[in-house]
């Protein structure tokens, strides 16, 4: 989807909910080059400016997106074979890796609780998103309403107190010497600052170690988040984060180096 269009709800109720969130988001900014009027912006341009540079990922995109991108130099036909290949043996491995400091890699899905399913939020509004003119103050009311429900999602209090590892994309809160010293750690790129946050529950409040500052200029790119988790409501400028890691080591998400493990696990499954 071009940046700045807006996708009607009616497209999306067949739809993910990550996919869900990650566009209607969009829908609500209207431009990609503007911050949503619905989201709480920083009063700081510096760190969060709101003109990208060329080399930014798209508004929306996804770490799941990131995370997921086919080999490079594989034939298009046997691309999309190894990459749902190796995704799907990811999934299944993710409980297993534990790096050799006993940090656990985790998915997005295991901030939700087990049991709980954001998906059947989702389904209860989608008759009445159907029903309604699109683009209506009444449209307008039930996606509030919903967003509502989406951001009471709870969190995993079986996380508490884990050594994790968890990728995604930088909103900066706070800088000093052009370097980031805290910020929020979300699924989609432009979470917060560009287009709405997301539930609270898929929400981290990072303080890195000051060894570990990401320098504005990188905050743009994915990272890989490594600390203790805490199960912790934080109120922050920007939105409400539903975990909490202190002492964090950030760690550069790069993107040929994960490809070349997915082509290693589809080869090696």
């Amino acid at each position: 989807m071009p940046e700045g269009s807006c996708t009607p709800l009616k497209w999306l109720t067949s739809i993910s909910l990550s996919a869900f969130l990650s566009v209607s988001l969009l829908s609500a900014c209207g431009s990609g080059d503007e911050p949503a009027s619905n989201a709480t912006n920083t009063t700081n341009a510096t760190i969060n400016p709101t003109s990208l540079p060329d080399n930014a990922p798209e508004v929306g995109t996804n770490i799941r997106d990131v995370a997921n991108s086919a080999p490079k130099d594989v034939p298009e036909d046997v691309t999309e074979d190894k990459a749902q290949t190796a995704t799907k043996t990811q999934t299944k491995a993710t409980a297993a890796k534990v790096d050799k400091n006993g940090f656990r890699e985790i998915s997005w899905d295991e901030l939700s609780p087990e049991g709980y399913e954001q998906n059947k939020i989702m389904d209860k509004y989608q008759p009445l998103i159907e029903s309604t003119p699109e683009g209506s103050p009444e449209e307008n009311k039930i996606f509030d309403k919903m967003m509502a429900e989406l951001n009471s999602a709870p969190a995993n209090a079986k996380l508490d107190g884990e050594k994790i590892k968890i990728p995604g994309f930088v909103s900066p809160l706070d800088e000093k010497d052009g370097k980031v010293t805290e910020f929020l750690l979300v699924p989609y790129f432009g979470a917060c600052i560009h287009v709405p946050p997301p539930p609270l529950n898929n929400t981290l409040l990072i303080k890195p170690k000051a060894s570990d500052a990401i320098p504005l200029e990188k905050s743009y790119d994915p990272v890989w988040v490594v600390g203790e988790m805490q199960v912790k409501t934080s109120s922050t400028d920007l939105a409400e984060a539903g975990y909490l890691i202190e002492s964090a080591s950030i760690e550069v998400y790069d993107v040929d180096t994960e490809e070349a493990k997915k082509a290693a696990a589809t080869e090696n499954p």
